[in-house]
């Protein structure tokens, strides 16, 4: 798997995401996951102090202790809580403290802030960034869900105090577009975005094309919030034919033909994969050699509506 650069780390192009570990993906498919993962390649696991009350953090460590600690790039981020949003810096370095006793590790590779608050100055979040990069407890350093406003300022501060911001974590498909007003800035600010959500909850893989079936997260009450807002869009059906026959020209799938579109964005350093199990992991990491012709990516770029 090709290595991109993320500010101060050279990342997968593709990493895994860990959000539904420790409470719907049980240790051990969480362990297959991984395996599957690091044997194509990649080396970025990205999690965060709130999921699953921490358990997918515990997870994450336990695993951990069955490969080298460099084979792996451990992302993690903090400043949301079950009980809100705290980015006041004892709160962080809290949290990020209690992340390292989890994971079973004495660094994180990528630390971030979890979302804005207007309750903390950002000088202060900021400042929590250079303590935990400086002290060693963090390798590098970043931001997540900024708003464009929000990245410049924060750059901005960062840069006064002489510490880099190396990665911007961001909402990203081909049905949500808002990160391409920050993309290209943070890449002339020498960092990059990591692509969350790169097939809109499931919804580019096609599966919800005919309706909602049994078994999957559109059916669940605990996912179904974050699913229902596509399934209402009038710009997806007409999204999904166009995607459905760009890949059926490609003799390749749905999933496939998003993930390689958003990987392939300018300003994205690397896109991070969802999934309830390995067999999910495989079929997106078969887009690993899909290069998207530019005739191709411009088509769907301009033909597919975004919803945001």
């Amino acid at each position: 798997m090709q290595l991109r650069p993320l500010g101060e780390l050279a990342v997968s192009a593709y990493g895994l995401g860990t959000w539904t570990w420790g409470h719907e993906t049980a240790e051990d498919a969480a362990r297959e996951q991984l395996w599957c993962f690091l044997d194509a390649g990649g080396t970025l696991v990205d999690t965060a102090a709130v999921y699953a009350d921490g358990n997918a953090e515990r997870v994450l460590g336990r695993l951990l202790t069955s490969v080298p600690r460099d084979a792996v790039l451990v992302g993690t981020k903090a400043g949301v809580t079950a009980k809100g949003v705290d980015t006041t810096p004892d709160a962080l370095l809290a949290q990020l403290d209690a992340s390292l006793r989890r994971l079973g590790t004495d660094h994180v590779d990528l630390w971030q802030l979890h979302a804005w608050s207007d309750a903390t100055p950002l000088s202060a979040s900021v400042e929590a960034l250079r303590v935990a990069r400086d002290s060693g407890r963090a390798r590098a350093v970043g931001l997540c869900n900024y708003a464009p406003r929000q990245v410049d300022e924060a750059f901005a501060v960062a840069e006064r105090i002489g510490m880099p911001i190396s990665g911007v974590q961001l909402q990203y498909s081909l049905l949500v577009r808002a990160a391409e007003a920050v993309a290209e800035r943070v890449r002339e600010y020498g960092a990059g975005v990591l692509a969350w959500s790169p097939l809109a909850s499931g919804i580019l893989t096609g599966k919800y094309h005919r309706g909602v079936p049994p078994g999957t997260r559109g059916a669940d009450p605990r996912y179904s919030p974050f699913i229902a807002p596509f399934l209402s869009a009038p710009e997806v059906p007409p999204a999904i034919e166009v995607l459905d026959l760009v890949a059926r020209a490609l003799g390749r799938s749905c999933a496939e033909v998003a993930l390689a579109w958003v990987r392939d964005r300018p300003g994205v350093a690397g896109v991070l994969l969802g999934a309830r199990d390995a067999d999910q992991v495989r079929a997106q990491l078969d887009s690993v050699d899909l290069e998207l012709p530019a005739e191709v990516a411009d088509l769907l770029t301009s033909s597919v509506m975004p919803i945001g």
